[in-house]
């Protein structure tokens, strides 16, 4: 469960805070964490098993949310009236049915880009990687596979964008993905531009503190040189793939 009184949980979140703050120059939020059937249905998302309030305010804040992704886009709705384009981030909490325990809390950093003329996801993708490594957390970048199904998204959902899409591997479980949101749920909300969200359930490594691998290597003393490797491939070949490719070299 999500706590800031245990100093490694802090730590981490205090780090990744300052990096999308300082370095990714993005507005922290805080989303509602309940939800309504409305909004899911406008977001074309599934409520699978969640959690329902007995004694609900009104009925569009009757279920505690599964996914931040439907209040990130109520937000980013709200916001794309009056920019151009804008970044937000958010260190929130999900809920999740659970027959032993009733129900199960997970902490998920969530961020937003947002961009009317061009799409935001390269420069979400590095900044996210760019996190990560700040961070000490150990990922991989994986191409959408069938066999290894995200944690963190369901890619059953039609709001997912069909090719700007990674799923992140985190300490060996798909618990991260970074994604751009399909054209016809953003028509849903009335945006107008284009919108790519990343995620990332920190459950996996909040409990314990992210040793820091940053080594400090002396200057050469003599001149040294650099190897470039050039590589051609066909125009629908993805980064990724060539970059996995040369990864399992370890040249």
């Amino acid at each position: 469960m999500f706590t800031r009184d245990n100093p490694a949980v802090a730590g981490t979140v205090r780090r990744m805070k300052n990096f999308m703050v300082n370095h990714a120059s993005a507005y922290e939020v805080m989303t509602y964490p309940m939800i309504g059937p409305s909004l899911l249905k406008k977001a074309m998302y599934e409520h699978k098993g969640g959690l329902e309030l007995i004694n609900a305010l009104s009925k569009d804040a009757s279920l505690m949310r599964e996914s931040l992704v439907p209040s990130f886009l109520e937000a980013a709705a709200q916001n794309a009236k009056n920019s151009n384009a804008f970044k937000f981030f958010e260190i929130g909490r999900t809920y999740h049915a659970n027959e032993k325990n009733f129900v199960k809390e997970e902490s998920v950093f969530g961020a937003l880009y947002f961009d009317k003329s061009e799409t935001p996801f390269m420069q979400l993708l590095n900044d996210t990687t760019r996190l990560l490594d700040s961070s000490n957390i150990n990922y991989q970048l994986n191409e959408r596979n069938p066999k290894f199904k995200s944690n963190a998204v369901d890619e059953g959902w039609s709001g997912i964008h069909p090719f700007e899409f990674y799923n992140l591997r985190i300490q060996g479980k798909m618990d991260g993905v970074i994604f751009s949101v399909h054209p016809l749920v953003l028509k849903q909300f009335k945006i107008k531009g284009n919108v790519s969200i990343a995620l990332v359930n920190m459950s996996a490594f909040e409990s314990r503190e992210q040793k820091d691998k940053t080594k400090y290597t002396p200057l050469a003393k003599f001149p040294g040189s650099t190897f470039d490797c050039t590589v051609e491939v066909d125009s629908s070949t993805s980064v990724g793939s060539v970059l996995s490719s040369l990864s399992k070299v370890k040249i």
